[in-house]
Order: C-alpha cells, then sequence, then structure tokens
C-alpha cells in the first residue's frame, strides 16, 4: 500500500496564465498550510509574471500582473495575518473572483485584463498566524498544518481574458 503525500505543494501559476483556457481549474496549492503565501489574497497574486504576446512589440514579452489602483489600497492596507472575511464562501472555502491587469515589462504600455477566481475545495482559517507544533520524534519544529491529513487545495481559473 502507497503512502499518501500530504507535503504541501505551491506551482507557479505563469504558465496556466500564458496557456490555459477559460473556465480550466487550475490546482496552484497542493495540501495548503497557513504561512505559505499561496495565493489566498489578491495581493498575493499581484507580481505574478508570465509571457504573453505584446501586441504593441509584436513579440512574446515578460507581463506581471498589477492590481488596479483601488485594489491595492484596499487591500494593501489589511492586515498581513488575516485573509480578509470577504474573501470566503458562507462554508468557510476561500472563494473569490479578482480582476488583474496584466502589463507588459518591456513597452510598459500593452495590457491584458484577467478576472480570475479562486477557490479552496475545503475550509480554510482566515488566521494566517504562524502556528507551530513540536515533533519529539525527530526533534524539530513543524507547522501545525502538516499534522492536518485532510487539507484544502487552491484552485484558479481565467473567468475573462482580453
Amino acid at each position: 500500500m502507497t503512502e499518501k503525500d500530504y507535503t504541501y505543494k505551491k506551482h507557479s501559476i505563469s504558465e496556466f496564465l500564458a496557456k490555459t483556457p477559460l473556465f480550466t481549474p487550475f490546482k496552484a496549492v497542493e495540501n495548503y498550510i497557513r504561512q505559505c503565501y499561496a495565493y489566498t489574497s489578491p495581493c498575493e497574486i499581484a507580481g505574478e509574471t508570465f509571457s504573453f504576446h505584446c501586441e504593441k512589440e509584436n513579440e512574446i514579452r515578460t507581463f506581471e500582473l498589477h492590481l488596479t489602483k483601488a485594489s491595492l489600497n484596499y487591500f494593501g492596507s489589511m492586515p498581513g495575518d488575516q485573509i480578509p472575511r470577504e474573501l470566503f464562501a458562507s462554508d468557510g472555502r476561500l472563494d473569490f473572483e479578482h480582476h488583474f491587469i496584466g502589463e507588459c515589462k518591456s513597452c510598459k504600455e500593452y495590457h491584458v485584463d484577467f478576472l480570475l477566481h479562486v477557490y479552496t475545495d475545503k475550509p480554510i482559517t482566515p488566521d494566517q498566524s504562524n502556528t507551530i507544533k513540536f515533533d519529539p520524534e525527530n526533534n524539530m519544529e513543524h507547522p501545525a498544518d502538516e499534522y492536518d491529513p485532510d487539507r484544502a487545495n487552491l484552485y484558479i481559473e481565467k473567468t475573462v481574458s482580453s
């Protein structure tokens, strides 16, 4: 019998942004743990880069995701140890859609818009405090979430792109 792998894995969303069709879920995080900066708020997605065709330069260039100014002001002013409650569904799962602007880093003029739907398959806590447990077997500290075999996965899908 094979033992299940409960290791936390955060996957790059660069390829997803560049090539995945609309409404195709992408598993961005497997076995979510707190304190992993795992795309759980718009601020954790902003700054991601991807390759895309710049129509202004007619070349594949590197683009970077940005928040709108209003979103940056709103989410940037929130405490870093909490995921904002408005990003959750009533059942405790993370579930939000947000608008991002992909800007060509070369010409700084060509933009592509994304509306991303971010959600988990199980409830997660809004509290992102670094909770540690001591493992006496190997005399080491580990994030407490690592001891939970029933952790959530986080998915992202593009719902609109231009």
